[in-house]
């Protein structure tokens, strides 16, 4: 079956205004700061499964989030970090996608002193010496 040239261009404009439509809320977003997490996920006791090494592993609120580390309980550290403590340290926003890089690692360590933490931690200090000050 042949696709008659006026076809064509209706489904190429189509898939320019969806890659229009995507390129708008991704940059509509990033103005707006929009969290990649949202703070309501934060408290949550269930732990998360990921696989590392192809091997189920659970991820819980007192999991080591180290470098190398890419898990929902790292994001929300990414996120605690670019809402409360970035801007009083002086540092640049962290991508909030979960892997505990090189940025991370630096972030963390200008938070608490030291390269690894665990959420529980993480969040604990930033609520006790950065969320309210």
């Amino acid at each position: 079956m042949k696709i008659q040239k006026k076809h064509k261009i209706y489904i190429g404009v189509a898939v320019a205004l969806i890659v229009a439509y995507l390129i708008y809320r991704a940059w509509k977003a990033k103005k707006e700061n929009v969290p990649a997490v949202q703070p309501s996920n934060f408290n949550t006791q269930a732990p998360t499964q990921t696989v590392v090494n192809n091997t189920p592993v659970t991820i819980d609120n007192n999991t080591i989030l180290k470098r190398g580390s890419e898990n929902d309980r790292v994001q929300w550290v990414q996120y605690y970090f670019n809402k409360y403590v970035k801007d009083k340290k002086g540092m640049a926003r962290l991508d909030e996608d979960g892997v505990f890089g090189e940025k991370t690692e630096k972030a963390v360590k200008a938070t608490l002193g030291k390269t690894s933490t665990t959420w529980t931690e993480y969040k604990d200090f930033v609520d006790n010496n950065f969320k309210n000050n």
